[in-house]
């Protein structure tokens, strides 16, 4: 088992003050190579074992499930954290390829254990989270059943605070069996809301209509299509919308579902 001395550990996270404490609180638990940026753009060389990355950053940075993304496509393990972040943005985050999330009003030793459990191969879903992707699974289920009763039981286990090993001892799994089981639950997550992230054109129109206002006429000649190819579009995206937030009516208009999915990968909206 990787003991906090021999983990390498990177913070991202826009502000200062909380990233001197975090690594202050580091080092006081034998965490030893250390290293602190203010986005993933600075990460630079840096390539830790676990890189905790924050969610809210300025608009032009990464920030979201894009900053998480980044920092998984170099190889490191991603603990995501967030004082903001809604439901959505946390699942987001893992499927995005995080393996756990801590809110950032968490105690500094959560933190230091969080790091340890992720680097010696585990995930960190605590009681709220394991609620939020057992809630997912219900309203937005794959095609093919891939969470089944085995699944279903860890996550409401774990809702309901109790440990992983104390699962596995109780189900009668193997050691490892919880974490191959968590393991499926956040690949059938991830497929599940990649089936509706929007496309390379409604990333366009969300940021013509959604960002900008644009009138339908304008942004359609903008991107050289016709008007009623716009208004499927648009409709594409409400659907996507709709199918990727708790709580989002059918009845919100395309134009509205724009508008807060810009304002979302703004980093400026946080109900939901």
């Amino acid at each position: 088992m990787l003991t906090p001395a021999r983990i390498s550990l990177g913070v991202v996270d826009d502000h200062p003050a909380f990233r001197t404490g975090l690594l202050t609180s580091f080092s006081a638990a034998g965490f030893r190579q250390l290293a602190a940026v203010g986005s993933t753009e600075e990460l630079g060389a840096l390539r830790p074992d676990v890189v905790l990355c924050d969610l809210e950053f300025p608009a032009d940075c990464r920030q979201g499930r894009d900053a998480v993304e980044f920092v998984a496509s170099l190889g490191c393990l991603v603990i995501a954290f967030s004082h903001l972040a809604t439901a959505d943005a946390q699942l987001d985050s893992l499927a995005a390829g995080a393996r756990g999330f801590v809110p950032k009003s968490e105690d500094p030793q959560v933190f230091c254990r969080a790091v340890t459990t992720v680097a010696n191969g585990g995930h960190w879903i605590d009681p709220a989270l394991a609620g939020r992707l057992l809630r997912d699974s219900g309203l937005r289920p794959l095609a093919r059943q891939e969470i089944g009763r085995p699944e279903t039981d860890l996550l409401r286990a774990l809702a309901q605070g109790d440990a992983l090993d104390e699962y596995e001892r109780r189900a009668g799994l193997p050691p490892g069996g919880g974490s191959a089981l968590l393991t499926r639950i956040l690949d059938a997550g991830r497929r599940r809301r990649r089936m509706v992230l929007p496309s390379a054109r409604e990333y366009q129109i969300i940021e013509l209509v959604g960002r900008r206002g644009s009138r339908s006429r304008d942004a359609a000649a903008e991107l050289h299509i016709g008007e009623s190819t716009l208004k499927t579009h648009l409709e594409s995206i409400r659907d996507k919308y709709v199918q990727t937030r708790t709580g989002v009516l059918p009845s919100i208009t395309p134009r509205e579902a724009a508008r807060r999915w810009a304002e979302e990968l703004d980093g400026h909206r946080t109900d939901g």
